[in-house]
């Protein structure tokens, strides 16, 4: 049996001084699946996407990530596996502004080198040009971040998260500044594009109309006040 990239239990979080709770009870994503999570204001998308990068810690239940006890290991074993296995697509994209396309990814490779382990320069060469080729971004990879369209830093930041064919996939709400045919067309890539290198892929969003494009759906619940 193929063990599960990312495992959720049980989980229950809340801020200090904040009597509003996420939950979700069980949630389990293999290698290469594809699954939408659908969140209404309120609900606690980007706090769910943090625990699942081991960013924040539950209050309760359990995270495994690839088997691994993620969400109870210590800090810096869990920024380990995250920067091994996770790519992380932001929904304000999170490029340094002054750094050039190019610069802002190569930066990855000092922020996460542990991505790369196992594979050569030539097969990261390859792996670079081919997503380079595939998001059309090889006409600006030496623009400064701050003179990029919102769709050509969309594709760097695609391009940075994948790179080092990480196991998983994290968006949140990356679509959320495009129109209905740029969304609809950066779906279908993005989509291409994790299938080719097996990646699993978790997009939360809170627009219902994108979640017939996935294998699965989710419907996030917005945060409950444990008090009343």
């Amino acid at each position: 049996m193929t063990q599960p990239v990312l495992q959720v239990s049980n989980l229950r979080f809340h801020y200090p001084q904040s009597s509003a709770e996420l939950r979700l009870d069980s949630f389990i994503l293999n290698l290469g699946e594809r699954v939408f999570v659908e969140a209404p204001s309120g609900a606690g998308k980007t706090t769910l996407l943090s625990l699942i990068a081991g960013v924040l810690q539950p209050v309760s239940g359990f995270i495994e990530l690839l088997g691994q006890p993620f969400s109870s290991l210590p800090e810096t074993k869990r920024d380990y596996l995250r920067g091994c296995h996770i790519g992380y697509i932001f929904q304000q994209f999170n490029l340094l502004p002054e750094l050039t396309a190019r610069e802002n990814l190569l930066l990855l490779e000092v922020i996460s080198p542990d991505r790369f382990r196992g594979m050569s320069a030539s097969q990261r060469q390859q792996q670079w040009s081919q997503l380079a080729s595939a998001l059309g971004i090889g006409t600006f990879l030496d623009r400064p971040a701050n003179r990029l369209s919102m769709g050509q830093a969309q594709r760097v930041a695609v391009m940075r998260a994948l790179l080092g064919r990480p196991a998983l996939i994290l968006a949140d709400e990356p679509t959320s500044a495009l129109d209905a045919d740029n969304r609809d067309s950066f779906l279908i890539l993005l989509e291409q594009l994790c299938s080719s290198q097996g990646t699993a892929l978790v997009f939360v969003s809170h627009d219902a109309q994108l979640k017939n494009r996935f294998e699965r759906q989710i419907k996030l619940s917005p945060m409950t006040d444990t008090n009343e």
